[in-house]
């Protein structure tokens, strides 16, 4: 048996989660003072709210022991898995699941994990864990699944745009100088993931 495990940057449906059984660790967001967590105690259209009232959400790598204890049960089990972490430029996830995995590996040195850098987020994250999930449902190995996953990684192409050229500005992506002559000229920068990086690809 095999397990893929995400975290909650990939925005895959809560339906299809459940029918490829693909386990999620959620990352934590602040509103405030206040912390959750991302997509289990708080949804994305309660973020956007708040931030359509002036709220910046903050967010941070899932808590250790939420991805220590996944992996554990998954250990005791001799359940094999891979995590598709969110992008080790972007955040920090990646080095705390290796850290994490390679201190079960002592203990079970015979148990098949594998933590990966998806060098992304969001939907493109999603659709190779969607397709890894549906490799492992049909039958296919540890090793051929790790194999995809790592090619999927190096040729999915994360392409977006942002409509309110202040959170680039927030996430220091742009400077303020540049946010407001874009505002003023109603420019929509076009953004890439490249090696895990966003970057700016085109002004339209």
């Amino acid at each position: 048996m095999l397990k893929i495990i995400v975290d909650s940057t990939c925005d895959l449906p809560q339906e299809l989660l459940e029918k490829y059984d693909i386990k999620m660790i959620p990352l934590r967001v602040y509103l405030g003072e206040k912390e959750y967590k991302d997509k289990a105690t708080i949804g994305v259209e309660e973020v956007y709210d708040a931030m359509r009232n002036g709220i910046t959400p903050m967010t941070s790598q899932p808590r250790p022991s939420d991805i220590k204890d996944m992996f554990l049960s998954f250990c005791k089990d001799n359940i094999a898995f891979i995590y598709l972490a969110f992008s080790s430029a972007l955040s920090c996830t990646y080095q705390l699941a290796q850290s994490i995995c390679k201190e079960l590996k002592a203990n079970y040195p015979n148990m098949d994990m594998e933590v990966v850098d998806s060098k992304g987020g969001s939907l493109a994250t999603g659709l190779i864990a969607l397709q890894a999930a549906k490799l492992a449902k049909s039958g296919y190995d540890f090793k051929t699944i790790v194999k995809q996953v790592k090619s999927m990684v190096e040729h999915i192409e994360h392409i977006f745009t942002i409509t309110d050229l202040k959170w680039l500005i927030k996430g220091g992506r742009i400077s303020k100088g540049e946010g407001m002559i874009g505002s003023i000229l109603d420019i929509k920068p076009i953004l890439d993931v490249k090696n895990g990086v966003m970057e700016v690809i085109r002004k339209v």
